[in-house]
């Protein structure tokens, strides 16, 4: 058996491993909740940064699709005054068309008339020379 003496610095033995063991481990759990309050942080952090990163994302789709819509909207506004100017275009060529033939027309009967008026002309000069026969 042991005696009290041999007994005490046994527990006194025991008493300082469990302190040192105890000292160990509240420098592992200082260690441990200060990674654990660094993770934390960055994980806030990053967050906060993805966060900001949605907000960006979606200003830039909503310009995106606002700067769409414009472009839509005035390709739509161009073929519109594409589709008018060629109908335009069309009834212009029609007119020009029978202006055209008009002119034609027109230029034949000058050209018929000048022709009369020539032969007229000489008919009278003829006639005052007394080399045709007059009416």
């Amino acid at each position: 058996m042991q005696t009290a003496a041999e007994q005490k610095t046994l527990l006194d033995s025991d008493l300082a491993l469990s302190r040192r063991q105890c000292q160990e481990l509240q420098l592992k759990l200082t260690e441990m909740a200060q990674q654990f309050n660094m993770e934390h942080a960055e994980w806030l952090q990053l967050q906060k940064d993805l966060q900001i990163a949605v907000v960006v994302a979606n200003d830039f789709r909503t310009e995106a699709q606002q700067s769409s819509h414009a472009v839509l909207s005035e390709n739509e506004s161009l073929r519109d005054q594409v589709t008018a100017l060629t109908k335009e275009l069309a009834v212009v060529r029609q007119h020009l068309a029978a202006s055209g033939e008009w002119l034609l027309l027109l230029h034949n009967h000058c050209h018929k008339s000048e022709a009369l008026v020539a032969i007229t002309v000489q008919g009278m000069v003829d006639c005052l020379k007394g080399t045709g026969g007059c009416p």
